[in-house]
């Protein structure tokens, strides 16, 4: 162990390189920073020759239609290729613009007449510089078809530019945005055409720049958009494809996306998981190993809204000064004239802390992970993830051996069913929580790690009460061949209801299936309108609004387009009891039948259990006997028969409540939903301020 090198060195201090992005203490320079960014920066690359105008885009490669309007499937269908590339990478820029809005995307056009970029090569036009998703760019790239022709033309007769030219440009927009390659994750470029054959003056030095834009970690996609599109002419050798496990033409096209897959797999980038922090985690007073942390789960919320300046609609900004009561005067230099105290005592004794000592005393250590011990899994009980669990995975670029000693553990932790206690200190300011990791062996689409489980407080775990749970019956499975039954038809129930894709998610097979949070949703629907310029359908009649700076001959297309992009609001988690009840209608019916065999065989039990009627003639009461005394008593054990005929408001005004037996007052609490315990004076009180008294 005492061979293990670390970039932090050996001492106690980890503040070297711990990165604390809430202080803001985190280094350009750092080579470990462009694996734990989480932008991206894409390049939309479309090719604009004349058969992307006039060529339809095939059946094989054409998008689904979100919309259920006839017309707007109509328009698309009809839609040229370079009209659908269009529309699709709109839909991806809308979705990016919520789920990833500080990654950069660009827009390049090549085989276009005139020359637009920094580097002045033919017949490239950058359309949109770097920059993050807008409501602005989304609008350009939707009116980018109808606005093509009347600023611009393509290259014609057959002429086109020198795709080596278009690799320098793309070189050259990563190059500029990022120096030295630490600010995005991922630099990715979307080459939209259908020429597979593309001019070139030489091969092997096209292919070389390829290549060595995917030895600097700039990856090349092409999106074939051809019914016969050979890869092997030309783009094989210049797209990210593995050569070693795939050869043939039809393997090659699987490794393409289509324009249906586009928002598909931008999403998947976004929602990759990234390390949220790295941290040691110590073993001992004199040994630890870094690991990193990975959110598998996150919630999505709705951010806070930004104050605007409404002369100049700049964000503003927030400055406090502190005044003094008696003078009025600001006072300057407040942290050394204004300290913190805290009464102390019957006497409200005033002890009075220094800032210095006030961070002090909210500090519990250095960020860290302190192994406490170990504990049979049988322990770990599933109620206590209280909150979702951390992926945890050794960090080998920051202490060298990690790995080897984390796997170590795994392995170890996995043959014993041992699951470790540790002392969890998330950031510098945090209080430490006790956690639990449970090793995770490396299997088919699940790698070798740790899972950390947040331990819930003594106060988090708490005893729900059931309102007459006492009264309800038992199932005993084990004694009672009946009740096993009903259980189990239960269960059948459970599952036909469970939809398939949820079903799947233990075997991994699920992707992106997850309903859409109806809040969120209609909250960006409603910012998407605003920022697009459109109205809704049902308050404006359908009507769309047009932008005023639009092109009057475009205006009757452009209907067509927001028709499109007016997806309808559908709450996803609302449950619909006909589809339900007609999906397990068959469930339902064996369980109905269960439940009423269960009530029979009660019965049966209750009639057996009841003495038999007596033959002999019952002398007469006169009304002094047991029959009185059993009434007595059946009125005593009922005690709603005289609950119900009590006016209770009545006896609350007069005072009479503390005369009723407390079984009659808890009898008004339950047929009112109250709360039922507690001493008879509380119960009395809250009766009273139940009637308002």
């Amino acid at each position: 162990m005492s061979t293990f090198s670390s970039i932090f060195g050996a001492s106690n201090d980890i503040s070297s390189w711990w990165l604390d992005k809430d202080n803001g203490d985190v280094d350009d320079d750092d080579p470990l920073k462009g694996d734990e960014n989480e932008r991206d920066c894409s390049i939309f690359v479309i090719d604009c020759n004349e058969k992307m105008f006039s060529d339809a885009l095939p059946a094989s490669v054409k998008p689904e239609q979100s919309s259920s309007s006839e017309l707007s499937q109509a328009a698309s269908q009809s839609e040229c290729i370079f009209g659908s590339v269009c529309h699709a990478i709109q839909k991806s820029l809308r979705r990016s613009i919520i789920k990833s809005k500080d990654d950069l995307v660009c827009v390049v056009l090549f085989n276009v007449l005139g020359t637009v970029n920094a580097l002045q090569l033919p017949h490239l036009l950058l359309f949109a510089k770097p920059d993050c998703p807008s409501a602005k760019l989304i609008k350009s790239v939707r009116d980018l078809p109808h606005t093509f022709h009347l600023e611009r033309q393509s290259l014609k007769d057959g002429k086109e530019c020198d795709f080596r030219d278009l690799l320098w440009l793309l070189q050259s927009i990563f190059s500029e945005i990022d120096v030295k390659g630490t600010k995005f994750g991922s630099k990715r470029a979307f080459i939209f055409t259908n020429n597979d054959a593309p001019s070139h003056k030489d091969g092997a030095s096209t292919a070389a720049k390829a290549m060595d834009m995917l030895d600097a970690g700039m990856e090349i996609t092409v999106f074939p958009l051809k019914a016969h599109f050979e890869l092997k002419r030309f783009y094989d050798k210049i797209c990210t494809f593995d050569l070693d496990e795939v050869t043939t033409e039809s393997q090659l096209h699987a490794q393409c996306p289509s324009l249906n897959d586009l928002e598909n797999s931008l999403r998947v980038r976004e929602m990759k998981k990234r390390s949220v922090v790295s941290c040691p985690l110590q073993i001992g007073a004199d040994w630890r190993m870094a690991v990193k942390f990975f959110c598998v789960f996150r919630r999505a919320t709705k951010e806070s809204p930004v104050w605007l300046d409404s002369r100049t609609n700049q964000p503003l900004t927030t400055a406090t000064d502190w005044v003094c009561s008696a003078t009025g005067a600001k006072v300057e230099n407040f942290e050394q004239q204004v300290r913190t105290y805290h009464e102390y005592g019957p006497s409200k004794h005033r002890v009075y802390f220094t800032r210095a000592e006030m961070n002090e005393l909210k500090s519990f250590g250095a960020p860290s992970l302190t192994l406490m011990g170990f504990k049979p899994l049988a322990r770990l009980k599933p109620y206590y993830q209280v909150k979702p669990a951390q992926f945890i995975y050794p960090d080998e670029p920051r202490c060298i051996g990690s790995t080897v000693a984390f796997n170590a553990l795994v392995q170890a932790m996995a043959s014993l069913q041992q699951f470790a206690v540790c002392r969890y200190i998330a950031r510098k300011n945090s209080g430490p929580r006790f956690v639990a990791l449970v090793a995770q062996k490396e299997a088919k689409g699940v790698p070798n790690g740790m899972q950390m489980i947040f331990l819930p407080f003594a106060d988090d775990i708490r005893k729900v009460e059931v309102k007459g749970q006492e009264d309800m019956k038992r199932c005993q499975p084990m004694d009672n061949a009946q009740h096993a039954i009903l259980m189990n038809k239960c269960k059948n129930l459970i599952d036909r209801l469970v939809p398939t894709r949820y079903r799947d998610m233990a075997d991994g097979e699920m992707e992106d299936e997850f309903p859409c949070n109806p809040v969120l949703q209609k909250h960006y629907d409603a910012l998407e309108a605003l920022a697009l310029e459109q109205v809704d359908d049902a308050e404006h009649g359908g009507k769309q609004k047009q932008n005023p700076d639009h092109n009057q001959n475009s205006q009757d297309d452009n209907d067509d387009n927001d028709e499109c992009m007016q997806d309808a609001f559908v709450d996803e988690i609302e449950p619909d009891q006909e589809e339900m009840e007609k999906i397990a209608a068959q469930e339902l019916a064996e369980l109905l039948a269960a439940l009423d065999a269960c009530d029979d065989i009660d019965d049966a039990k209750e009639a057996e259990s009841k003495p038999k009627n007596s033959r002999k003639r019952a002398a007469a009461d006169s009304g002094t006997g047991t029959k009185r005394k059993a009434q007595k008593k059946k009125s005593t054990d009922n005690p709603s028969s005289n609950a119900e005929s009590l006016d209770w408001k009545k006896l609350a005004e007069n005072d009479e409540l503390n005369n009723l037996k407390v079984k009659d007052l808890k009898v008004y609490l339950s047929e009112n939903s109250l709360k039922m315990t507690g001493r008879k004076a509380e119960l009395v009180d809250r009766i009273k301020g139940h009637l308002g008294l």
